[in-house]
């Protein structure tokens, strides 16, 4: 079993899971049933209030506006009202001052309030209520998109804790496609679903987006899946034309066997024309060893789960098995350097 792999995606499991249950259990809730109590006010009568659920509407007129400064990007002004009674207030709605020509100095508007707070301003010349930016109805969207996000991410940890702890026998890539692509499709899937909300009117027309939009990511990833097991079976031996490198490169990798046990520490390696040697920084390659002449590819195959030490090197890094006097010898590098270290490998013949 892949322990260090089990591990990690536990606790990235357990920490994405918690996220989600707080957006979607805990604050989306809350937000969806403030959307149904206001929808479901009604005006209010002469000994109430606006600080009640009720929706209070008072006659007010437009004092001045001025932009909102703040370090969000969003555009939105403060619209200052002076109401009937001589209580003056301000409001935010979306948008720039110099857009609201309805909404200019002296305009009598009428505000409505509900809970306390100014929810809308009907402005005699237009037909629709303008929302301010304390509008409850699309307070749900903040939830759903990011609990959607966090979602897929946990169910993508889920299933590699899952899969790493029974059936890392399976493969011993480092990352396998058993692996990958039910993951992908998660994390797809919860991207999918958190643009659902922003394209629908309403919490059940996102939840049927959200349904319909999972169809086409379960169908990608099943012929994925398909595409992926009839391409690796047999040996994952791979071929990879040799490059020969006129000017000396560096470039992350590692070395590691008993034939070179003092390049171990090597997080490195330096090619140029029938040279490969590593050090210890691709950025400071003065402390440098040359490899032993001997060395002899043998096989080139991607990074498997039991190679610890190219575990620094990403998802696309390639293994060299070599052999040499004096034992295997293992060199990891990305796919793009991996043809430098066999040009260079290959000169040297």
């Amino acid at each position: 079993m892949n322990r260090e792999a089990v591990g990690r995606a536990a606790v990235e499991a357990c920490v994405f899971t918690l996220l989600a249950v707080w957006l979607l259990v805990l604050l989306m809730p809350d937000a969806l049933s403030g959307r149904r109590a206001f929808e479901a006010a009604s005006p209010c009568v002469l000994q109430s209030g606006r600080e009640h659920d009720c929706l209070w509407v008072v006659g007010a007129r437009v004092e001045r506006t001025e932009p909102r400064k703040d370090w969000k990007k969003t555009r939105s002004y403060w619209l200052h009202l002076s109401e009937a009674d001589g209580r003056t207030t301000r409001t935010r709605l979306e948008g720039r001052p110099s857009d609201a020509d309805a909404v200019r100095p002296g305009t009598t508007v009428e505000a409505t309030y509900w809970r306390g707070q100014i929810r809308y301003v009907d402005v005699p010349a237009e037909p629709r209520h303008r929302y301010t930016t304390a509008d409850v109805r699309d307070d749900y969207e903040d939830h759903w998109v990011m609990g959607s996000l966090v979602a897929g991410f946990a169910l993508s940890a889920l299933w590699r804790t899952y899969w790493w702890a029974r059936h890392s026998t399976v493969s011993r890539r480092a990352f396998p496609w058993q692996v990958t692509v039910p993951a992908a499709g998660f994390t797809a899937l919860g991207f999918a679903c958190a643009f659902a909300p922003l394209l629908a009117n309403g919490p059940r027309e996102a939840l049927g987006l959200a349904g319909v939009a999972a169809v086409p990511v379960a169908a990608l990833c099943a012929s994925a899946a398909l595409l992926m097991s009839r391409r690796r079976r047999g040996d994952d031996a791979l071929i990879l034309p040799p490059r020969m490198e006129e000017e000396e490169r560096a470039f992350p990798g590692s070395v590691w066997g008993d034939a070179l046990r003092d390049h171990a520490d090597a997080a490195a390696l330096v090619v140029g024309p029938g040279y490969l040697a590593s050090a210890e920084d691709e950025y400071d390659t003065e402390e440098r060893r040359e490899m032993r002449m001997d060395l002899v590819p043998v096989r080139l195959r991607p990074r498997y789960w039991s190679d610890p030490e190219a575990s620094h090197l990403g998802a696309g890094t390639l293994v060299l098995e070599c052999e040499s006097g004096g034992g295997p010898v293992r060199i990891a590098a990305g796919r793009r350097h991996m043809a430098y270290v066999l040009g260079a490998l290959e000169s040297r013949r």
